[in-house]
């Protein structure tokens, strides 16, 4: 597998990027780490509630390198309500967990997420704090299983202007592989598919988005992908599920403009200027 990192090499077209296939299944990989050309900082911003004038606005002094469509709405207008726990720099959205989504992101624009940044809400208080050890004040708390965890965690997020959003997460590193793939076939196999990949690679962290044209399984298309990075030693710590279902969004700048890779989508909502949700990998200018 052969991945182009945008943090090092935005000048080369995504269209440089090699296809990968496994299962059928042909992948596209866009790879961050931590620095991009001129040894600036890569950094992650999600944005909701008016995200494309918020996308307006950041982009007016920073250097996009790729955005995506990114967590689910209740509705598919630009307003929807965002489906589990969600907030916008400190604000919060949404504080109603989702109970079958597991994944819990928070990002605070100063860098990549790093796996100290996602909660799996699979696991308990208490059994997170005896696996995860770090300083990061969110952490070790799961407020969808425990009152007092969601009275912390919101007032954390609210004092540190955090932004948090909730979705399916697809592997874990807290599970076994078979725990994390027991039920492969599951759900429909009728949308395209999209995952945030938190990994590290010779010790450096990567995010990664990792993109299919072809309409799979969720489970087996994630399956795919982590048998993909573990051939090419990736420790892959959490897969995430990005939204491809009305909202199918993905812009890439291909070292001249941001191009948008889904110029004919199925539905009109599939537009940057309809977007409920949006992930944007950015550098300062």
């Amino acid at each position: 597998m052969r991945t182009i990192n945008l943090s090092e090499a935005q000048s080369e077209s995504h269209n440089a990027l090699e296809k990968i296939s496994l299962s059928d299944n042909d992948f596209q990989s866009y790879e961050f780490g931590n620095t991009h050309l001129d040894s600036k900082k890569v950094k992650i911003k999600y944005l909701v509630k008016d995200a494309y004038n918020k996308f307006l606005d950041l982009e007016k002094n920073k250097d996009v390198l790729l955005v995506t469509s990114a967590s689910f709405t209740s509705a598919f207008f630009s307003n929807g309500t965002p489906i589990g726990l969600c907030a916008y720099e400190g604000e919060f959205l949404n504080k109603m967990p989702d109970q079958t989504m597991d994944g819990l992101v928070v990002i605070n624009s100063d860098g990549l997420i790093n796996t100290n940044d996602i909660t799996d809400l699979d696991f308990t208080s208490k059994n997170c704090d005896s696996i995860i050890a770090s300083n990061h004040s969110h952490l070790n708390l799961n407020p969808r299983e425990n009152a007092l965890d969601s009275y912390v965690f919101y007032n954390r997020v609210e004092e540190n202007n955090l932004s948090v959003f909730q979705t399916q997460l697809v592997y874990s590193h807290l599970k076994t592989e078979d725990e994390n793939f027991k039920t492969l076939l599951v759900g429909s196999n009728s949308k395209e598919r999209r995952f945030l990949v938190i990994a590290t690679k010779e010790g450096e962290l990567k995010n990664l988005i990792i993109d299919t044209k072809n309409k799979d399984y969720i489970l087996k298309a994630a399956q795919d992908i982590f048998n993909l990075l573990k051939a090419e030693n990736y420790d892959v710590n959490f897969i995430l599920n990005l939204d491809t279902g009305s909202k199918n969004i993905l812009h890439v700048n291909n070292g001249t403009y941001l191009e948008n890779l889904n110029p004919n989508p199925s539905t009109k909502l599939a537009r940057i200027e309809r977007a409920s949700s949006l992930i944007v990998f950015y550098t300062d200018k």
